[in-house]
Parts: C-alpha cells; sequence; structure tokens
C-alpha cells in the first residue's frame, strides 16, 4: 500500500478530520506516517477541489473516501488494521 500516493484533505477545527486522523494514527500507523495531509485552509486548489466534503482521501489522484468516514471502507483501501477496529 505504501507504493502508492495518498492524500488527506483536512482543515483546522473540524471534527470529522480529527476523528480521521486518530483513526488512521491508532489503526493503520503506517499507513498514518505515509500521508501527505493537506490543509485546505491553505491550499485554495485544494479547496476549490474539496471544500465542502472534507475529509478527503485521495490515492493516486483518486477520490475514495469523503465526508463522515466508515473505518470498514477504510480498511477496504488499507487492508486489515494493526489494531482491532471493534
Amino acid at each position: 500500500m505504501t507504493d502508492n500516493d495518498i492524500n488527506c484533505y483536512i482543515k483546522a477545527e473540524c471534527e470529522l478530520c480529527e476523528s480521521l486522523l486518530k483513526l488512521l494514527q491508532f489503526h493503520w500507523p503506517k499507513i498514518f506516517e505515509v500521508i501527505k495531509w493537506i490543509d485546505i485552509d491553505t491550499n485554495l486548489v485544494a479547496f476549490r477541489k474539496h471544500g465542502k466534503f472534507i475529509p478527503v482521501i485521495e490515492i493516486n489522484g483518486q477520490v475514495v473516501l469523503h465526508g463522515e468516514i466508515d473505518p470498514k471502507k477504510v480498511q477496504k483501501y488499507f487492508g486489515p488494521p494493526s489494531n482491532p477496529l471493534y
């Protein structure tokens, strides 16, 4: 999985973004380390592209997940978690 370019579009003071950060950091720490985190508040292009739909996970330029992130859907793209989901 780490051979792919993984971008995550987030912003400050976003509860869904914070939830995603915690989810990935705890359950997929190796993926968490290679993600390129893009703050839409400081990146106008990213804001125009994803402003209303954050957080967004993009793999190799393709949006795979956005908005409220379901851990089971994350598992579809990143494989089994390092720590159990439930």
